[in-house]
């Protein structure tokens, strides 16, 4: 039937998990010896989540991920409370 569950679209995370994994190493070999290791595991993963994200972003999504990421802004959206800005 040459149905595949993959397609060239996967080729763009490619950048994105570069810059994460890269982050990830950068942060490792400056806390190399940390105290709190479990703040050091909370911050890599977070920073290495917003890389991932942003570059993802740069990159470009597809008309699928637009979507995807349309319902999960307007979910944050919901949950955050309304702020006025004055003038």
């Amino acid at each position: 039937m040459g149905l595949s569950p993959y397609n060239r679209s996967y080729v763009r995370l490619l950048a994105p998990v570069t810059a994460s994994v890269i982050v990830l190493l950068m942060i490792r070999a400056v806390f190399s010896s940390p105290i709190h290791e479990w703040v050091v595991v909370g911050a890599a993963l977070l920073l290495a989540y917003l890389v991932f994200f942003g570059t993802a972003l740069l990159v470009g999504l597809d008309a699928d991920d637009r979507v995807i990421a349309r319902a999960v802004w307007n979910r944050i959206r919901g949950v955050l409370p309304a702020t006025e800005v004055v003038r």
